[in-house]
C-alpha cells in the first residue's frame, strides 16, 4: 500500500460477510414484521434516507 501499512484482505472478507449476515436478519424480521411475502426488495436513497419496500419486483 501506498503509506507503508499491509491491507488484510482476509480481514475485510469477514467484516463484509458479518455486515451481509446482520442486513439478511435484519431484513428477515422486518418482512416478519409487516407480514411481507414473496420477493422483497428494499430502497433508500441517501436523499431521504427512508427505506421504502417493494413487493414482487
Amino acid at each position: 500500500m501506498e503509506n507503508g501499512t499491509e491491507h488484510d484482505h482476509s480481514h475485510w472478507e469477514e467484516v463484509v460477510r458479518a455486515a451481509r449476515e446482520r442486513a439478511r436478519s435484519r431484513q428477515a424480521l422486518m418482512i416478519e414484521h409487516h407480514g411481507l411475502s414473496g420477493d422483497v426488495q428494499l430502497h433508500s436513497t441517501i436523499h431521504d434516507l427512508k427505506p421504502t419496500v417493494a413487493e414482487g419486483c
